[in-house]
């Protein structure tokens, strides 16, 4: 590894534009029967609401399938392991048909929220994207349009 990419990996690390972060695992009670039941993340599944941030639920200043939501990090979760508010399932109660969409500051957040791997190359690959798209490696740059009709043209966005 040579020290160009250290320094990268070093960079994304700690890279996190809405800080400081407390995680909302909290949890949440059932009325029905009193069983308190944990809370895993905080979707954005309506698409008419700004996206909120999936591990403290702060809101982000975008609206959903907004091209500004391409700053974020976005995962579907379709395990079904969830309900539609992030709230774990019991074994007993239905699965969720629906994935949940979760967003993310970046890959980094996401792994260490759910505990996860996501290849360097994929990470890398993310931050290439938001430096193109956004000006800078932050993607805090006002988005541009004509790099993101020429990424569509490469095949690189779909």
């Amino acid at each position: 590894m040579n020290s160009q990419t250290e320094v990268e990996t070093i960079e994304q690390l700690e890279f996190t534009r809405f800080q400081p972060y407390e995680s909302v695992n909290d949890l949440q009670e059932n009325p029905e029967n009193d069983i308190v039941r944990e809370r895993a993340y905080i979707p954005s599944n309506d698409l008419i609401d700004y996206v909120r941030n999936a591990v403290t639920g702060g809101q982000y200043p975008y609206r959903a399938g907004t091209f500004e939501t391409m700053r974020l990090y976005k995962v579907f979760d379709t395990t079904s392991t969830c309900d539609r508010n992030g709230v774990v399932l019991l074994p007993r109660e239905k699965r969720n048909s629906s994935p949940n969409i979760l967003y993310y500051d970046s890959p980094e957040q996401y792994m260490k929220h759910r505990k996860v791997i996501v290849s360097q190359q994929d990470v890398n690959r993310w931050y290439e994207r938001n430096t193109r798209l956004f000006g800078n490696r932050n993607g805090d740059g006002k988005f541009n349009k004509v790099e993101y009709d020429s990424m569509v043209k490469e095949g690189l966005i779909q």
